[in-house]
């Protein structure tokens, strides 16, 4: 159809030379919405072939050749739109019983009273007429429709009808559910979304051992009740953790355990009737921390008989 441009030609070269240097579609939308509505139109119709487009300005030094083009909306998936599906359906509402005017003339005619943008009328006419970009430079004239059951020519009034009967039925072919629609939507934004990237400094490595191996030790427990041991002294550098403790006794006895600066533990009742006669404390991976004081026992003598307390810690220092 007949499009009024205003964008120069070499204007249009340096719009083609950048989009062709864009590989991502989110790079040339984001380029074409820089442009202003008169390029957008202008470079829509020239990759489109319509006539009385622009032709760019060749190349500087290039030999003359006819123009590749790349198609940017490709015309079966226009429909896609919402709004182009809406024009489209009242367009053929509007055609109906409007004889005497061609195709180009009713798409100009119902354009320029229902306000059209030129993308949205250049989509019409792309659509009710069928036009395909194709890589010849010519098409096969397309032969006329005929009758099958009669053999005879039919009038442009029964063409134009059945022509816009079967892009009602296309276009019905076309139409995506709204579960379709929804998972297109989710591929494409998986598919453009970047892998997020993580700094090597923040990574942790992860080693065979733990970290307090290197400064580990054990520490007996031998003391008679009542009394009190203390089982390992404060440190003189860095803190103790206490992971491990084992105790075992010979009567009734009850036990307290001070963890330095992180206080004393309840009582622990070990060797009368019906109770343990030891007891294993396994923290591991969570141990007691003693911070800078150290750890001692005491037991008293419930039935005086001097119960003899024995036993071992493990214990580690951090600095």
């Amino acid at each position: 159809m007949p499009t009024i441009t205003t964008t120069t030609p070499q204007r249009l070269r340096q719009i083609i030379d950048k989009i062709e240097g864009l590989t991502a579609p989110a790079e040339i939308a984001a380029y074409l919405a820089t442009l202003t509505q008169r390029e957008r139109d202008d470079y829509i119709a020239y990759i489109q072939n319509f006539p009385g487009h622009v032709e760019p300005a060749p190349k500087p030094g290039a030999k003359h050749k006819a123009p590749t083009r790349t198609t940017l909306i490709s015309p079966p998936k226009e429909l896609k739109n919402l709004k182009q599906r809406e024009i489209l359906e009242d367009y053929t509402k509007w055609a109906e019983g409007r004889t005497g005017l061609t195709e180009e003339e009713l798409v100009q005619n119902y354009s320029n009273t229902h306000n059209l943008t030129q993308e949205e009328q250049i989509n019409l006419y792309n659509t009710v007429t069928k036009q395909r970009v194709t890589p010849t430079p010519t098409e096969a004239p397309i032969a006329p429709i005929q009758k099958e059951e009669e053999g005879e020519r039919l009038t442009p009034e029964r063409e134009e009808e059945e022509a816009r009967a079967m892009a009602r039925e296309e276009e019905e072919g076309e139409r995506l559910t709204p579960e379709r629609e929804e998972e297109e939507a989710r591929a494409m934004e998986k598919a453009y979304k970047p892998e997020p990237t993580v700094p090597p400094e923040t990574i942790i490595t992860r080693i065979d051992h733990p970290k307090w191996w290197k400064n580990g030790g054990v520490a007996a427990i031998n003391f008679t009740a009542p009394g009190s041991q203390t089982v390992k002294s404060s440190p003189t550098t860095g803190k103790l953790y206490i992971p491990t403790i084992v105790i075992t006794v010979t009567e009734a006895t009850e036990i307290t355990i001070s963890f330095g600066g992180a206080g004393a533990s309840g009582p622990i009742y070990l060797g009368d009737t019906d109770q343990p006669m030891g007891i294993v404390i396994a923290m591991g991976n969570s141990p007691a921390p003693c911070g800078s004081g150290g750890l001692s026992i005491s037991a008293t003598d419930i039935n005086g008989l001097n119960p003899l307390i024995g036993g071992f810690i493990t214990y580690y220092l951090e600095d």
